[in-house]
């Protein structure tokens, strides 16, 4: 089939038709369509706004009728497995976005089906014909590049994430919640398990007064009673001393104790 022809299909066979063999008399196919204009042009566009709703109306009904509770869910479990398997033909020409939407809408039905039917997968997977997972059906390239760039997360966190949440839906939910500035910058953050965008780089970087005019000396700590305290095993504070004249201001270490009180500040860096 011709890649143009495969992402049409592929998404009225494994998106409509998982739907329709799935909810049955509950499906309405208005509901998963909406319209959109794009530059006067109507477009139609999916939409799964009323699934969770739909979905808890059809575990009301399954577990209304029991006695054919195991008929509906070794259908719609035949449904999932033959869902899985598409997915994960790798020599298919995938749209990877397509592939994420539709393995999210699948693990979603997979769940709902497990709970509505009383199986306890989550305590015996075995006990369950549906596919306990589906981040295999989703590229680690689509994570490190699709992905990555939809949700503007830092690439040492989505790294992270996928060994954490490798399922599509909880990793996008959890992403989303992690959600960084979309004007930082983390090419520093490619090769390492560290986020090191807001780290502040010294090299280049010019220490001003606050006034042009100010010619006042800056305030170092002596190493040698910060070395000390450290090896006192206490935890090193440090203490303005104010002579009442703001060219005799200094600072000194001290050792903290139990009943010391502190206020801790963190850097602060201006870019001018």
């Amino acid at each position: 089939m011709p890649p143009a022809e495969l992402k049409p299909f592929l998404q009225n066979w494994l998106f409509f038709g998982l739907l329709t063999e799935f909810l049955g008399d509950l499906y309405h196919h208005q509901e998963y369509v909406i319209t959109s204009l794009d530059d006067g042009v109507e477009n139609f566009v999916i939409t799964t706004a009323d699934l969770s709703s739909r979905l808890e109306e059809w575990e009301v009904k399954i577990q209304q009728d029991k006695a054919s509770s195991m008929d509906v869910y070794k259908h719609v479990a035949q449904c999932l497995n033959l869902t899985f398997a598409c997915l994960n033909v790798k020599y298919l020409a995938y749209d990877e976005t397509l592939r994420f939407h539709l393995a999210s809408v699948a693990e979603l039905l997979g769940y709902a089906a497990n709970k509505a039917c009383d199986v306890a997968w989550r305590d015996n997977p075995l006990q369950s014909l549906i596919p306990i997972t589906w981040a295999g059906s989703v590229s680690e390239h689509f994570w490190k590049t699709v992905f990555l760039e939809w949700s503007h997360c830092c690439p040492s966190q989505m790294q992270m994430l996928s060994h954490e949440f490798g399922e599509p839906q909880a990793l996008a939910f959890v992403a989303a919640c992690f959600h960084e500035d979309a004007d930082q910058s983390h090419h520093a953050c490619r090769d390492g398990s560290t986020c090191r965008a807001g780290d502040s780089i010294a090299s280049g970087q010019v220490t001003r007064h606050v006034a042009d005019s100010c010619e006042c000396k800056f305030l170092h700590v002596n190493p040698e009673e910060l070395v000390r305290c450290l090896e006192s095993g206490s935890l090193p504070l440090i203490r303005i001393k104010d002579e009442g004249d703001i060219d005799r201001i200094s600072i000194e270490v001290v050792a903290s104790k139990d009943s010391t009180t502190y206020v801790a500040l963190s850097h602060v860096w201006q870019t001018v």
